[in-house]
């Protein structure tokens, strides 16, 4: 029988650079969301941005304790997302990793139905949902995540299928068998996927739950 209660964390790590234009719609997306049961935190890492980001978080942050959620903000010389992230899940203390950046969306169900297929998929160690793709702040389309054929680890060398801000991962797996890679300026994602991929166990969710737009501001 599963613990139900050990599941019951999630920390949300968000690398933000010059983002004052799109910061507000992760606080947004993280205080509208709806029949969250679990604990959650949200770590915000600032990687040198040279505009107002750092004080609009601090000023944002005070809107999600108001509505109990605990968050905090780091910040660094600039080295890029990978380096960002990196220092997120150091400060994480909770078992699930979820990230967001700071130019995405996410919609108020996305916590709620991940829960629900966290606690009913027990043996998965990695979570993925669909997107709506937005370019330039116009054009959409459905980013349909997650499908590969068996195994992952062979499909993930011939195509991406994770995106970063539909995933939910074990912490475990970052400390057991790496990180981001911040040499890397960009791709630093599917760069983890793949050093992960051996002992990746994937659970797909079929449902649109954020949106990844794509910007010439993007972390990714």
């Amino acid at each position: 029988m599963v613990n139900n209660t050990e599941y019951k964390m999630i920390s949300i790590i968000c690398p933000c650079y010059n983002s004052i234009e799109t910061i507000k719609g992760v606080f947004d997306s993280i205080s509208s969301q709806k029949n969250m049961k679990f604990k959650i935190e949200v770590i915000f890492v600032d990687d040198g941005s040279m505009d107002n980001t750092v004080n609009l978080i601090n000023s944002e942050i005070k809107r999600l304790h108001v509505k109990g959620i605990a968050a905090y903000l780091y910040t660094s010389p600039h080295k890029g997302p990978g380096a960002a992230r990196n220092i997120g899940i150091k400060k994480s203390i909770y078992k699930y990793i979820a990230f967001i950046d700071s130019d995405d969306i996410w919609y108020e169900t996305k916590i709620a139905i991940c829960e629900q297929a966290i606690l009913a998929n027990p043996e998965s160690n990695i979570f993925i949902h669909d997107e709506t793709y937005i370019r330039n702040n116009k054009e959409s389309s459905t980013i349909v995540n997650g499908v590969h054929t068996n195994p992952l680890k062979t499909s993930l060398y011939v195509k991406n299928c994770l995106s970063t801000s539909a995933v939910i991962v074990k912490k475990e797996l970052l400390t057991k068998y790496g990180d981001f890679d911040q040499r890397l300026m960009s791709s630093q994602d599917y760069d983890l996927w793949l050093k992960l991929s051996p002992y990746l166990v994937l659970h797909k969710i079929n449902d649109i739950l954020g949106e990844y737009h794509e910007t010439s501001n993007s972390t990714t």
